[in-house]
């Protein structure tokens, strides 16, 4: 289920677009009040169809090969049926979801609820926010070990369920679709592994729940529509539709530039934390590419496209690199199916899976950033609990 929901962004976002525009001429998509244009010819639409397919392709190879060797030593695996046996304090997933509620609640109300104001601040205060990592790893390694029944039933847990009922309650009050997306996602992926990640129908209707949700989200920012054809238009559309294949076929009419600098080396610098930054007066300044292509895009505002980015780095190597990121993601995902002992670095996965569909619409220094830093601090995670596990094991001999 999880890669089939991979696969249905990339053909939404994507291929979805080129065949109708190949085939019927379609040039232009309505969102709520805003109308883009494609702004490119027949056979650079041809191309960017042949590429996103082959990226797609590439990426479920690279997934199911991985998944199935994730996979080994799981035959006949029955999970707990309880799932409520868990060994770590709750503690620190209460406070660090703590620290992110009064961080939120702080800034929505300094700026009033307006957008523009919360986005401002949001930047501002980055670091604060960047450690939410610490509690969506703690929660998703309390939901791959604890069932979903048991965390709403049990009174153990009622701390947890109240300070996450409190981390959505913020994150739509900042209209933050993304960090809506990622709670959810983490939410949605638990169950899912308890289940056994089966692709069933049911599933399906809940994707276009997930689907719409961000355009409901949005109705915040844009306001109420008068026009109620214009609401339900632009609640069943797609936003990025024609921009990130605006973006996409700019880079394809552009040609790779496998010889030059990888666009996102000025961003690595954003591994190091912001206040480190700050002390040593480091700034990033990302290159030149994002808004040059975006001016040949024609494009504004919106974020950018993960698949016009790894093209002019990699050019038609992608696919590879595709691939790769598709094994690093199925792996994972198998090894998260040991639900109910699941440890630190297989809770890496909901939210590796998670960063992944987020880059879709943003450049591959964020993704990269964000992957390497939910590494190490997985790690050191890792590592405190067995440091404490053997120390309280001796203690206990």
């Amino acid at each position: 289920m999880l890669l089939a929901f991979v696969l249905l962004i990339l053909v939404l976002l994507h291929i979805q677009f080129f065949v109708r525009h190949i085939l019927f001429g379609t040039d232009e998509v309505t969102y709520f009040i805003f109308t883009i244009r494609y702004m490119f010819d027949h056979n650079v639409a041809v191309a960017s169809l042949q590429f996103a397919v082959a990226c797609t392709g590439a990426f479920a190879l690279g997934y199911l090969v991985a998944h199935r060797m994730g996979r080994v030593g799981l035959r006949g695996w029955t999970p707990p049926t309880a799932g409520t046996g868990y060994a770590l304090p709750l503690w620190p997933l209460v406070t660090a979801g703590l620290l992110q509620v009064v961080a939120a609640f702080s800034i929505v109300i300094q700026s009033g609820f307006t957008y523009q104001l919360i986005a401002e601040q949001l930047e501002q205060a980055s670091f604060i926010f960047e450690l939410r990592v610490v509690y969506l790893l703690l929660l998703s390694h309390l939901l791959l070990n604890v069932r979903l029944r048991a965390l709403l039933t049990s009174r153990r847990y009622r701390a947890a369920r109240a300070i996450t009922y409190l981390y959505i309650v913020t994150a739509l009050l900042m209209q933050a679709r993304s960090r809506v997306f990622e709670v959810a996602a983490v939410l949605a992926f638990a169950q899912l592994m308890w289940e056994g990640d089966q692709l069933r129908l049911k599933y399906f209707s809940l994707l276009g729940v997930a689907l719409i949700a961000p355009n409901i989200i949005v109705l915040g920012r844009l306001g109420w529509p008068q026009d109620f054809a214009t609401l339900v238009d632009g609640i069943f559309s797609f936003e990025y539709t024609v921009l990130f294949n605006n973006l996409l076929s700019a880079a394809i009419e552009a040609g790779p530039n496998v010889h030059g600098a990888y666009t996102f080396t000025s961003s690595l610098g954003l591994l190091l934390p912001s206040p480190i930054r700050s002390l040593f007066g480091i700034e990033i300044v990302k290159s030149d590419y994002y808004s040059d292509l975006a001016e040949a895009a024609d494009i504004r505002n919106g974020g950018f496209a993960l698949l016009a980015e790894l093209f002019t780095n990699f050019g038609w190597g992608a696919i590879w690199v595709l691939c790769a990121l598709g094994a690093l993601v199925g792996f994972l995902n198998a090894r998260a199916l040991r639900v109910g002992h699941a440890v630190m670095l297989t809770s890496v996965a909901p939210l590796l899976y998670t960063a992944f569909i987020l880059a879709f619409r943003n450049d591959l220094g964020v993704f990269i950033k964000y992957a390497i830093q939910l590494l190490i601090i997985a790690m050191t995670m890792h590592l405190m609990v067995n440091l404490v596990t053997v120390v309280r094991q001796r203690r206990d001999t």
